[in-house]
Formats: structure tokens, C-alpha cells, sequence
């Protein structure tokens, strides 16, 4: 056992005599006890990196709602794409009243040419400039697309529902007889 410890101290001795030895031994000790300290502490520092790219992916999906939730489509717009129709404007007003202020950018649907995509935004600024008073919310191009359907189509295919709906026929009444009930 004594020939052992002296044959360590020698080893160490040596290794601290020279000095990339030293550093050597050094560091070789070093990492041990920070190995040590990694493995004993083990869930916790991987714990926030895991969450952290958790909520990431939760924000993105957030962020698109609101996107999709603030995108004005063709139908917002008049065919020549100058100035918001009706529906526009009180899409616009929405926008600009009920979300979270954080969350009141506009955005509006990339037409197939710049020009178009040019009259829309230009449209839609100047119509945030007469409703808002104040600090002017961003108003960006989007790729995504409006999800639905034009207001005056749905209106037209329940017009034409209600106007095909065949006349209503009563069966004729038929008498019950009541003397044979048991």
C-alpha cells in the first residue's frame, strides 16, 4: 500500500515538474469534478433549453394566428384595388380596436403583381391614417391567404336557397279512433 502512494506521488510530482504535464493534470482534474457536478445536478440545466424551444414553436403559432386574424384579402379591397371596400373598412376598424395593442399590425394579402400588391398596401395605409390617432400601426405584405368566403357570395347561395325552397304540403288530417284503444 505505502509503494503505491509513493509511486502516486511520484507520478504527480513529475506531472506538476513539467509544465504542459501540469496543465495536463490540471485539466484532466478539472473536468472530473465539473463531470461531476453536470451528472449530479442531471435534469436541471437541460430542463429551460427544453422549454425554451417549447415556447418557441408555441409564439410562432401565435404570431400566425394574429396574422391570419389581421390579414385583409381581395374581398376587403375594391376591384381596382385604389381604397377598401365596406367590408374593408370595418375589417380595418377591428383591427385597429379589439386586439392587444401588441398585436395590432395589419397585414395585407400579396396580390400576382407589385403593382396590384403596391395599390392594396398604399390603400390600406392611407385608410389606417384617418382611423387612428396616435402611434401608427405597421402595415406589411403577407403570403398568406384569407381564409374564407366573400360575404356577397354566401349572401347570394342563402338567397337562392330560400327562393327554390319548394311550397309547403300539410298532410291531409286523418281521424283517430279511439273506441279500439285497448
Amino acid at each position: 500500500m505505502a509503494c503505491r502512494i509513493v509511486l502516486a506521488f511520484v507520478v504527480w510530482s513529475a506531472a506538476v515538474a513539467t509544465g504542459s504535464a501540469a496543465d495536463w493534470f490540471t485539466d484532466c482534474w478539472q473536468n472530473f469534478w465539473t463531470d461531476w457536478h453536470r451528472n449530479n445536478c442531471w435534469p436541471e440545466p437541460f430542463v429551460y433549453p427544453d422549454r425554451a424551444s417549447v415556447w418557441c414553436v408555441y409564439d410562432a403559432q401565435v404570431a400566425k394566428g394574429w396574422q391570419m386574424q389581421n390579414l385583409l384579402g381581395p374581398a376587403h379591397f375594391d376591384p381596382s384595388g385604389d381604397k377598401l371596400s365596406p367590408a374593408g373598412m370595418a375589417k380595418l376598424r377591428t383591427i385597429l380596436t379589439q386586439p392587444p395593442p401588441d398585436f395590432r399590425t395589419v397585414f395585407i394579402e400579396r396580390a400576382w403583381t407589385q403593382e396590384a400588391t403596391a395599390k392594396r398596401l398604399d390603400a390600406a395605409q392611407q385608410a389606417v391614417a384617418q382611423l387612428v390617432q396616435g402611434p401608427m400601426p405597421e402595415v406589411l405584405v403577407s403570403d398568406s391567404q384569407v381564409l374564407g368566403t366573400p360575404a356577397e357570395y354566401v349572401n347570394a347561395v342563402k338567397n337562392s336557397y330560400y327562393q327554390n325552397l319548394p311550397a309547403v304540403k300539410l298532410p291531409p288530417p286523418q281521424s283517430i279512433d279511439v273506441g279500439n284503444a285497448n
